[in-house]
């Protein structure tokens, strides 16, 4: 008989998030989030896959390019 257990998920909602708003952002590739989560591929590309770009505009963060240049001109 199958188990209908259920696997516990590899990242907490939070850390999924930010996971996504990460990749969003542009500043790390898969494989940088494979390494900074401790997760697999696959996994990344599933938490992906659940936060289309369309779907939600709030998970994305401003470009380090972005916050570098309002910092530069707040300075003078």
């Amino acid at each position: 008989m199958a188990s209908s257990r259920v696997r516990k998920p590899k990242l907490s909602p939070a850390q999924e998030r930010h996971l996504v708003a990460l990749h969003r952002a542009g500043d790390h590739s898969i494989a940088e989030l494979v390494e900074l989560f401790g997760i697999g591929r696959a996994t990344v590309y599933r938490a992906l896959d659940r936060h289309p770009v369309e779907a939600s505009s709030d998970l994305a963060l401003p470009r380090a390019e972005t916050i570098e240049a309002e910092i530069t001109s707040t300075r003078g």
